[in-house]
């Protein structure tokens, strides 16, 4: 056995004790010091004298005329503000420039009966109309939500959930502030998913980069045409020198069929050079990028990230990605994680689910991998090439997703588009001295390029862990300001 085997070894064991009822008890301990921590911050942090809001119950907006301030509490059943709450808010909106404002809350998880810290992301219209995440508490602007309500007829209101996908729908997101802290005892609402209806399939082109690993390819092949039931797409395979003659016969058996292209020129790996020249000459709607180790396992997982990217209007889209062993390799991409960016919630069981359901929801990321990513055109053509030079083999989809970002583009990630993938199985774990080198310069790159071990991640919470990929709260004793979905 070993270095690398004895590490993952106990890598494994360390998370099965973690999920081990001991494991589960002492975090959840911790997690209560951090969530007492952080009301008694909250509550010992109000100036004296600061102004009080008016309470609007979430069930009386047609009083809203009754209300004669500026903002007000906008409030639903079986919602309790925690002590220090309305100071909170009503400080907040003489400092924060924002029509709404909401904070985190804590919970009570009916699996264990411990009450838990609900740390959530910044504002999210895309899980917002799956689950009301921001919970029956929020400040807001009285002329907005008059403006607002305005746009509705009654009817069209069926629940606070519904009242709440519809405002994420209608207000920007650059006038939504969250705090980070918790202000009020609530509920949580499980999320309801929406539908995916594609009216029509956009053209789109599949970049798989390859060199030989002829099962592997004929496995991602067969996956492609005769288990996805997504019919508009091309497949460009760049090959960057296959010499395995199995490979080249495959290329040969799928000549014949319509967009199939396999462009073979002998150079050095460098996966973002081999994404340029898929993108070359690009004429489709968008492209997926796929690794050649992945493995289609349901039909429809094309139709539901391109019906992600056509109602969200992201520029990118990411899948859900297992292990062959059915435990989490992607689910979302954290930026700033151990200062650089790594994988949440990685290798969970499939089927666990914390107790917000954060792995259930549809939801804007900071990043995706690139093992399975979905662009749009404008995306392709706006953001420009993938870099070549500073990301050749790591961080290139990270430094992809944050520069599309900064260019106004959503990122999107499903959990409904389910693949799995055999990570790394074609080109090996490759631990020369030469390539340790190269990939502490791409870490390097990375972190001085994008500011990496500042970024503050939107997904994920400021008083989450920075090193864990499970949401651990941590709290310094620092109240964290109020953020929103900035642009990266």
């Amino acid at each position: 056995m070993n270095w690398g085997q004895i590490i993952r070894m106990f890598a494994a064991l360390l998370r099965a004790w973690k999920r081990s009822r001991a494991g589960l008890i002492l975090a959840q301990r911790r997690e209560a010091r951090a969530t007492a921590k952080m009301v008694a911050a909250v509550a010992n942090s109000q100036a004296a004298g600061t102004a009080d809001l008016p309470v609007l119950p979430f069930d009386e907006l047609d009083q809203l005329s009754r209300i004669d301030q500026p903002w007000l509490l906008l409030l639903h059943k079986g919602a309790t503000l925690l002590p220090g709450a309305k100071e909170r808010l009503a400080e907040l909106t003489m400092q924060v420039e924002a029509d709404l404002i909401y904070a985190d809350s804590i919970v009570l998880d009916e699996k264990t009966g411990f009450e838990r810290l609900h740390l959530k992301p910044a504002w999210d219209p895309v899980r917002l109309a799956e689950q009301p995440y921001i919970g029956g508490l929020m400040a807001i602007r009285r002329d907005v939500l008059s403006a607002f309500l305005e746009t509705l007829q009654k009817p069209q209101v069926t629940s606070h959930a519904d009242f709440l996908a519809k405002l994420a729908q209608w207000l920007p997101a650059h006038r939504a502030a969250h705090l980070p802290h918790p202000l009020v005892k609530e509920s949580l609402a499980a999320p309801i998913p929406l539908a995916a209806n594609l009216d029509a399939e956009p053209r789109i082109r599949i970049i798989i980069p390859n060199r030989n690993s002829p099962e592997l390819m004929a496995q991602v092949l067969e996956g492609l045409y005769k288990k996805t039931d997504y019919l508009n797409f091309e497949v460009w395979v760049v090959d960057n020198g296959s010499t395995d003659q199995k490979t080249l016969n495959l290329y040969d058996n799928y000549a014949g069929r319509e967009g199939f292209r396999a462009l073979i020129e002998t150079r050095p790996f460098n996966f973002s050079d081999m994404i340029n020249t898929g993108l070359a000459k690009f004429d489709a709607d968008a492209a997926l990028l796929l690794n050649n180790d992945v493995e289609v396992i349901h039909a429809d997982w094309l139709q539901e990230m391109a019906w992600v990217m056509g109602n969200w209007k992201a520029g990118i889209v990411g899948a859900r990605l297992l292990f062959p062993d059915d435990t989490v390799q992607h689910a979302g991409v954290i930026v700033g994680h151990r200062a650089k960016a790594g994988h949440a919630f990685y290798r969970q069981p499939r089927q666990w689910m914390d107790p917000f359901q954060r792995l259930a929801c549809r939801q804007s990321v900071s990043c995706v991998t690139g093992a399975a990513m979905l662009i749009s055109k404008r995306c392709i053509e706006t953001v420009g090439a993938w870099d070549e030079n500073n990301f050749a083999v790591a961080y290139n989809d990270v430094d992809y997703c944050i520069r599309a970002r900064r260019r106004g583009f959503g990122v999107a990630w499903t959990p409904n588009a389910t693949l799995y993938h055999h990570e790394s199985v074609s080109r090996g774990r490759d631990i020369s001295p030469e390539r340790r080198r190269q990939f502490e310069q791409e870490k390097q790159a990375l972190m001085t390029l994008h500011g990496t071990a500042e970024f503050q991640d939107p997904w994920w919470h400021p008083h989450l862990s920075r090193t864990a990929s499970l949401p651990s709260p941590q709290f310094n004793g620092i109240i964290a300001d109020a953020r929103f979905w900035t642009a990266g």
